[in-house]
């Protein structure tokens, strides 16, 4: 039985390793997720970028897969980038603004295949950032702004205007910062998140110095 499921492995790993060679396209093998395969996806203004990551004592060959869907139909998957550590990511340049495509992380180890869950997303041209302002509002600053898409906004804030941090996800239109101390000054940048994979790039800064009343 082991001999047999050794042999098995190798015959899949030597097919995936002649597919990669050959340019073809590779369907994941039919098998369980693997848990530990993460892949996390985000649109860019230069296109799709898709990471891989794999439990820290993975050995093995790995690949990113994308379909295309057509008529609300996804083809058959291609492999766009190969990898063989732990961690992986590409971008895909050649997504195509309005088309929807699924990503799908393959590891392949020395004796089996496995598919992590895909993830779906439609490329578009990121969404132009919240025009928002900030001013003194009893012992904190409120940030209020107007956005051109529906979404949540992430606030970022700064002590020193080089380093920022996010402190809040508002879905409204505005935020009361409350954890401010007086006399110390605070810049903010704010950024609109129209789903899980598409998010703004972040706003112009604003500053603001409270004053003890």
């Amino acid at each position: 039985m082991n001999l047999r499921s050794n042999l098995a492995g190798a015959i899949t790993l030597l097919a995936f390793i002649a597919l990669v060679g050959c340019g073809k396209k590779l369907d994941p093998v039919a098998a369980p997720a693997d848990e530990g395969s993460l892949l996390r996806v985000a649109v860019t203004e230069a296109g799709v970028l898709v990471s891989c990551k794999t439990p820290i004592f993975y050995s093995g060959k790995g690949g990113i897969l994308r379909a295309e869907a057509t008529n609300s139909e996804f083809g058959t998957n291609k492999l766009l980038h190969e990898f063989t550590t732990p961690q992986a990511s590409f971008l895909d340049e050649h997504a195509v603004v309005g088309t929807t495509y699924r990503y799908t992380c393959i590891t392949i180890g020395r004796f089996s295949s496995k598919s992590g869950d895909p993830i779906e997303v439609t490329f578009r041209a990121l969404p132009e950032a919240p025009i928002f302002q900030v001013t003194p509002e009893g012992s904190g600053a409120l940030l209020t702004w107007q956005t051109k898409e529906t979404g949540s906004v992430e606030i970022l804030r700064s002590t020193d205007g080089r380093q920022y941090a996010p402190v809040a996800t508002v879905e409204g239109d505005r935020w009361w910062d409350q954890s401010v101390n007086t006399g110390r000054r605070y810049w903010y940048r704010v950024a609109l998140r129209t789903d899980q994979h598409t998010v703004s790039a972040p706003s112009e800064a604003l500053s603001i110095t409270l004053s003890a009343r």
